[in-house]
């Protein structure tokens, strides 16, 4: 599948408004965030677009993940230093963040 510009530009601009807690508490785990590793994916040619979409999950992301712990560490870094950006990486520490999270429940 490939989007032109104008589509990936608007699927970036919903994108950052998604609510992520809420995306959490209806979607399954972890299609959803393997969903967010897509559109950033896709994103990802517009500089632009993809920091929008990145800070905008970061900020989100940081609240459903442990204080303290790695992955909330790494978020921190995105959202304070001007030259870091969130990865597909970053997103799959979220999700192993978020599955020790659940399983020690």
């Amino acid at each position: 599948m490939v989007l032109d510009t104008a589509k990936w530009r608007h699927l970036a601009r919903v994108s950052a408004l998604a609510n992520i807690k809420k995306i959490a508490d209806e979607a399954r785990f972890p299609d959803w965030l393997g969903c967010m590793g897509q559109i950033l994916f896709w994103i990802s040619r517009d500089k632009d677009a993809y920091r929008t979409v990145a800070d905008s999950w970061a900020k989100q992301l940081i609240d459903v993940v442990d204080p303290g712990s790695h992955v909330h560490t790494r978020l921190s870094r995105v959202l304070n230093e001007p030259d870091e950006l969130l990865t597909l990486k970053d997103l799959e520490l979220c999700e192993q963040g978020m599955l020790l999270k659940f399983n020690s429940q």
